[in-house]
């Protein structure tokens, strides 16, 4: 009988101290999660704030001279260098600057293409239309729009003048919406 209430005891010691390791470690990944929790919390804060803090410095009425955007760009740079997680590709973010400082100017008129860009823009408005001897634009409705004929060029020969807009070319439509 002794031995049986001594293994009894073995048992409850052995479930007393298996239960203690299981609150221990309960409480250990709940704290951890916690402060895991407000770290990456802060984290966010403090790189939004620090992102407000550089964008003050970066709005002013001054004029603000080329070094100074290119400081500002690289105050903006160090915020992301400590806190961006992912993969960053250099030729996007030039080109996404770039971009940027060329559509602050608010003008319709002005754009910035990349190279993929401006071949893709090249082939939509000279597509078929390379050796005409024109040089073209694509205005708001998408109409072909004459800038100007080439000296010597069929197009000139023919009487296109700036302004013209082409609007078929062999019985076809050069309407997006009509070609095939």
């Amino acid at each position: 009988m002794e031995e049986e209430n001594i293994e009894n005891i073995k048992n409850m010691k052995l479930k007393y101290i298996i239960t203690c390791i299981l609150i221990c470690v309960i409480v250990a990944l709940g704290s951890s999660a916690i402060t895991f929790w407000y770290i990456s919390k802060g984290f966010e804060n403090m790189s939004i704030s620090k992102l407000n803090e550089v964008k003050e410095e970066s709005n002013s009425s001054e004029k603000i001279t080329t070094n100074q955007i290119a400081q500002n760009l690289q105050n903006f740079r160090n915020v992301i260098d400590e806190y961006y997680l992912g993969e960053i590709n250099e030729q996007d973010l030039l080109e996404g600057s770039i971009k940027g400082y060329v559509n602050g100017l608010g003008d319709e008129y002005s754009e910035y293409m990349t190279k993929d860009e401006w071949e893709d823009f090249q082939a939509d408005a000279l597509g078929n239309y390379v050796g005409v001897g024109i040089y073209m634009s694509m205005d708001k409705q998408d109409n072909i729009v004459v800038l100007s004929p080439i000296k010597g060029t069929p197009a000139e020969e023919a009487g296109v003048k700036p302004g013209d807009i082409i609007a078929q070319i062999d019985d076809e439509s050069t309407a997006r919406n009509d070609i095939k």
